[in-house]
């Protein structure tokens, strides 16, 4: 047997082939975690931007609520016992602002978790509106579209895209839908009269189509201002360039005419044929031309 043919014999034997199996397992098990951590979970800007703003709106309108109902019910509880020394008045007004700013804060926490939690649903709803109107209804509005698109730089600064479950622009029936479905909810949940449910739903449908028509009236503002502020940087580009040129041109004239100026040549005195060199005088002919008479 030859020696082709004993290692051909290892490599077609089984030990080998899971022996290469289990090399190629890491490769592909590699490759499917690459696959899944390519895979990110989208936050919409809507899911950013309400809840804590609803949040904070609750908690001031919590607060405003839950104290004046602590202090009323403070002296309700205490109105046929009041105090009759300046002692009895001092305690009784310590335990009130203490009740007072216990009511507030119990109430203003209540009061932002259950308006946060509203504007959560609220968005959820709206961008899964939005998302099934785009892929399983077909209908996809485009809005108007930035025109070269965001560069790096533009990026990360104050145009930085506005992250969305929508591929196009929002349409105003996404919101007014959604406000209508959780004006529904809170109206069902809470056993509202007639009248009160109809004044929700109305001011749910609403205030969801005019929160809708206000992003969409900044989106659109904003690509204004993105245009706008490229012009004016092409504009200032181009000025500066202009300038730069007029500044080579200025260097190169004044070039040549400082190459025609030659060099200053030293002064040379010629002696004249026949004439004596000057004698040169000492202290004593210098004092001598002082005197009266001797020059």
């Amino acid at each position: 047997m030859s020696l082709s043919d004993t290692m051909s014999s290892i490599t077609s034997s089984p030990i080998a082939s899971s022996s290469s199996s289990s090399s190629s397992s890491p490769s592909s098990s590699s490759s499917s975690y690459a696959n899944s951590d390519s895979s990110q979970l989208t936050i919409p800007t809507t899911l950013l931007i309400l809840p804590p703003t609803a949040a904070i709106l609750g908690f001031i309108i919590g607060v405003r609520r839950g104290g004046s109902r602590a202090r009323l019910r403070f002296l309700a509880e205490n109105a046929h016992r009041a105090p009759k020394t300046v002692q009895g008045w001092y305690f009784y007004t310590k335990t009130r602002n203490y009740k007072m700013a216990h009511g507030a804060i119990n109430y203003g926490l209540k009061y932002a978790a259950v308006l946060s939690g509203a504007a959560v649903l609220y968005g959820t709803l709206d961008e899964g509106f939005g998302w099934a109107r785009e892929n399983i209804a077909g209908i996809i509005r485009y809005g108007p579209q930035i025109d070269p698109p965001l560069s790096e730089r533009e990026r990360a600064g104050r145009w930085g895209e506005r992250t969305s479950w929508k591929g196009g622009e929002s349409v105003w029936w996404d919101g007014s839908f959604a406000g209508g479905v959780l004006a529904l909810g809170v109206g069902l949940r809470y056993r509202l009269p007639r009248q009160l449910f109809v004044r929700a739903l109305v001011l749910g449908v609403t205030m969801g189509g005019a929160s809708t028509a206000l992003q969409i009236g900044l989106a659109r503002a904003k690509v204004h201002e993105l245009e706008r502020w490229r012009a004016q940087k092409a504009i200032e580009q181009e000025q500066e360039r202009k300038d730069e040129a007029k500044r080579l041109a200025d260097t190169a004239a004044v070039t040549p005419l400082k190459q025609q100026v030659s060099q200053p040549q030293p002064l040379v005195v010629k002696r004249i044929a026949g004439a004596e060199e000057p004698k040169k005088s000492g202290w004593w002919d210098t004092f001598r031309s002082w005197l009266p008479g001797q020059s």
